[in-house]
């Protein structure tokens, strides 16, 4: 097989298969909808419409669909209202959860005939109020760190927990 030596632009050369050259100066003489393509077919102007056509409906149902759908994400992107809601939930659900606690205790007492005296339901509430309180603020930065992940994701485009259902709540 014979090689044509090709100088380079830094001056140095290198081989070229007789292939490649017949290749390259195909592709220097190609003329849209005059040459021949790589394929053997001629352009013509019908496909190009049709191609053009489809590229444009594309466009347009990305324009529809798309960007309304890109615009609501980026709304969503550090929403007041998202983040009071999903912390408001935060902390109501921390408190529901400790009220249960609070109920299942007394039941379970119950069981045994005895009860808290005054001091002893003092004591306990003061404990499961700490609980609590410690429980609230745990829950709530989670919810803020989930949310600050949330937005990063959104942001960088990362993000695939945020659904159309998100997005509409």
């Amino acid at each position: 097989m014979s090689f044509f030596t090709t100088p380079t632009e830094d001056a140095g050369y290198y081989n070229v298969t007789p292939d490649t050259m017949l290749g390259l100066q195909g592709a220097y003489n190609f003329k849209p909808g005059t040459t021949p393509a790589a394929t053997g077919f001629t352009e013509d102007t019908a496909s190009t419409d049709t191609l053009a056509q489809l590229t444009r409906d594309q466009w347009e149902y990305y324009k529809q669909v798309g960007v309304p759908l890109e615009n609501e994400l980026f709304d969503s992107y550090r929403n007041p209202q998202l983040w009071n809601d999903t912390l408001d939930f935060s902390k109501q659900a921390t408190k529901d959860a400790f009220g249960a606690m609070r109920g299942q205790n007394e039941r379970e007492i119950g069981r045994y005939g005895v009860g808290m005296n005054t001091r002893q339901q003092g004591n306990f509430d003061r404990q499961s109020g700490l609980q609590e309180k410690s429980a609230q603020v745990r829950n709530t930065n989670s919810a803020r760190k989930m949310l600050q992940e949330r937005d990063d994701a959104v942001m960088t485009g990362q993000s695939s927990q945020v659904t159309l259902k998100d997005l509409n709540a």
